[in-house]
């Protein structure tokens, strides 16, 4: 009798004490208002200073009202100075963020991945180093 009570009590406590995981937002570039998203599929997210950060296989989004609207920075917008398209990882500290950009090369019908460098900015993404 005290085995079954004590696998009902530790069910019970399971029960009221696991929840599952929900998002409070689901996003889709193909259905999303804002078709700024640069695609579905994201290498790092990073939330950072008051701005949520993708990094994806096109470039970087960023929305600083919590995914409401999205700018994005790509290699082909030469204002913001990108070194690539093709982000690999983010890193925050205060007043700054970094990003690592690689390429992908072919070698004997396999593509490689390639470190670029990184890029910096100090306010918000307006401009990079």
């Amino acid at each position: 009798m005290k085995k079954r009570q004590i696998l009902l009590l530790s069910f019970l406590l399971l029960a009221f004490h696991v929840q599952p995981a929900y998002g409070w937002m689901i996003y889709s570039a193909d259905t999303h208002v804002d078709s700024s998203l640069l695609g579905n599929s994201f290498v790092d997210i990073l939330y950072h200073d008051g701005i949520l950060w993708l990094a994806g296989g096109k470039g970087l989004s960023a929305s600083d009202d919590l995914g409401q609207t999205w700018v994005t920075y790509t290699a082909d917008t030469a204002e913001f100075g990108l070194n690539s398209n093709n982000p690999s990882a983010m890193f925050g500290r205060p007043g700054q963020i970094w990003v690592a950009g690689s390429h992908f090369e072919a070698f004997q019908g396999v593509n490689y991945p390639f470190g670029d460098g990184f890029n910096m900015s100090t306010d918000g993404g307006g401009s990079w180093q």
